[in-house]
């Protein structure tokens, strides 16, 4: 046998075996889609299309990883917790803060909706147990209405009857002059007088 009959032979080979290459979707044949099918695709758990390789580079050493001489390990670590508290404390500072506010949000609400500061009293107001005082809280009979009284506001006084008078110009508010036992919290006035 010559070369030349021998390539001719591997030609014919050649030749035969390109033309017996099927095509992909013949030799790769997709399933037939079916009712089934697409429960069971539905219904099977979710697999990473990529599954994880255990020959991959760590891309982090762990702690223990580190050389337990290694200088930059301890560097990185006391950066590492410094950052943490810092977070935290911004983390905590924010909700402290936020709590701080709604409680103040709160007892601005409440002292608005039930209570009222009653200050400026006038010498016929100062009796009994409100004697020397400047100012006093008193717990309202009503939902919300003013929070604050100044007394001295009311001008058109009878000098005959000027509790009895200030009392019809309170109107629906007279309570917080005759309805004593409500009172929370009184605020004396202040005795200290220069001393010469």
């Amino acid at each position: 046998m010559n070369n030349e009959h021998i390539e001719h032979i591997i030609d014919d080979v050649v030749r035969d075996d390109a033309t017996e290459f099927k095509p992909r979707r013949i030799v790769y044949k997709r399933p037939k889609t079916t009712l089934f099918s697409i429960v069971k695709w539905l219904l099977n758990p979710l697999k990473p299309a990529n599954p994880p390789s255990n020959l991959k580079q760590k891309q982090f050493r762990s702690s223990k990883e580190w050389p337990l001489n290694s200088r930059y390990g301890a560097k990185r670590r006391a950066k590492r917790i410094r950052l943490r508290n810092q977070l935290l404390t911004i983390k905590y500072s924010k909700r402290i803060g936020v709590t701080i506010f709604g409680i103040i949000i709160v007892g601005m609400l409440a002292f608005w909706a039930k209570f009222a500061l009653v200050y400026n009293l006038p010498n016929y107001v100062q009796v009994g147990s409100l004697q020397n005082v400047q100012a006093y809280v008193v717990y309202k009979s009503w939902w919300f209405g003013p929070p604050s009284f100044n007394l001295s506001d009311y001008h058109n006084i009878d000098p005959d009857n000027p509790e009895l008078s200030l009392i019809l110009q309170l109107d629906r508010y007279r309570d917080i002059i005759t309805n004593s036992n409500e009172i929370i919290y009184v605020f004396p006035k202040n005795t200290n007088n220069n001393y010469n």
